[in-house]
């Protein structure tokens, strides 16, 4: 199971190519990774008793980082959450992704 905290409308300089003048200076960038609450490879929650059919409840605290370090608006974050298979032939492949709005 990995875990990110995303946040959504981030106004802040982007460069563009294809416009004219190349400078966007109030870009609205959309699902900004902000962070891996549980590392880049997240980490496993299942055993050797768990079974087909198993309901599985965990809980997870991260703390958000102070200001000035990175200014975050809650209201504009979002938990990813993803399971993905860490061996056989489908190893690294991503079964199942559930984003939900951020609370504080």
């Amino acid at each position: 199971l990995t875990l990110y905290l995303t946040e959504d409308h981030v106004i802040d300089w982007q460069l563009n190519n294809q416009a004219n003048p190349h400078d966007v200076p109030n870009y609205d960038h959309r699902h900004v990774l902000r962070g891996a609450l549980n590392g880049t490879w997240g980490e496993g929650f299942l055993d050797a008793s768990t079974q087909v059919g198993d309901t599985v409840h965990l809980t997870f605290s991260h703390p958000l980082p102070p200001a000035p370090a990175t200014v975050l608006e809650p209201n504009n974050c979002a938990l990813v959450a993803y399971v993905y298979s860490t061996s056989g032939s489908d190893k690294y492949e991503v079964k199942q992704v559930v984003e939900r709005e951020f609370q504080p």
